[in-house]
């Protein structure tokens, strides 16, 4: 059986592929794993999903896979063929278009990849960013996902919480609750983990010396 990949023809049997008429001898993963993609051209699929069904065991580590399918998507990209591999964070997509005009293909492909891309980041965005509840009329939680923790943020309602602060929460790696209450003079900010439970009162105006408590804090 023969496939063909735009202006490439793809011979599983002799792990060869073929464009304009120069051809290329594939590995055996390249060969299985190509196959697969045009199989399922058109479809989304993933890193993950591709070792599962084409090279399952633990003889091949997802980074093998990633690298092979790198080596695919050069050998495919660089020709101006109707089709295109695409693959970012995990997510694999060959899309194989027909036979549009040069430029009206290249139009489609950069629009698909930029949505693609936009998608991504702004699903990330919306995850990880801080989730914000209202207690009552002057606190509220932010709850702030970071590797797989939950940071609680109990806080007035009209504060500005230090963004430096926020960032070496969430470097702390620990499901953590804190109360951190602005007033004109200084900062009080209470820290409660499975360990601990404690409270601090900071100098307003000294911003790394919040840091630096903090990380006291946890310590002691």
């Amino acid at each position: 059986m023969i496939y063909n990949i735009g202006r490439a023809s793809f011979y599983p049997k002799l792990n060869l592929i073929k464009i304009d008429n120069k051809e290329i001898t594939l590995d055996f993963n390249e060969s299985i794993i190509i196959n697969h993609l045009i199989e399922n051209a058109n479809k989304f699929t993933t890193i993950n999903k591709i070792k599962r069904t084409c090279l399952p065991g633990n003889c091949n580590t997802v980074y093998t896979v990633k690298k092979t399918i790198n080596n695919i998507k050069k050998l495919i990209n660089s020709y101006n063929n109707n089709t295109v591999l695409i693959s970012f964070f995990g997510i694999v997509y060959l899309k194989s278009s027909g036979s549009d005009s040069g430029d009206g293909r290249l139009a489609k492909n950069c629009c698909l990849i930029l949505s693609l891309i936009f998608m991504f980041f702004s699903l990330s965005f919306i995850y990880y960013a801080p989730k914000r509840e209202y207690v009552d009329k002057s606190i509220d939680i932010y709850k702030i996902k970071s590797n797989h923790h939950v940071i609680n943020i109990f806080n007035n309602v009209h504060n500005k919480i230090n963004m430096s602060f926020i960032e070496h929460l969430k470097s702390i790696n620990e499901d953590l609750k804190v109360f951190y209450f602005e007033s004109s003079q200084g900062i009080t900010f209470s820290i409660i983990n499975k360990n601990k439970s404690k409270s601090y009162v900071i100098n307003k105006s000294d911003e790394k010396l919040l840091c630096k408590e903090l990380d006291r804090v946890l310590k002691s």
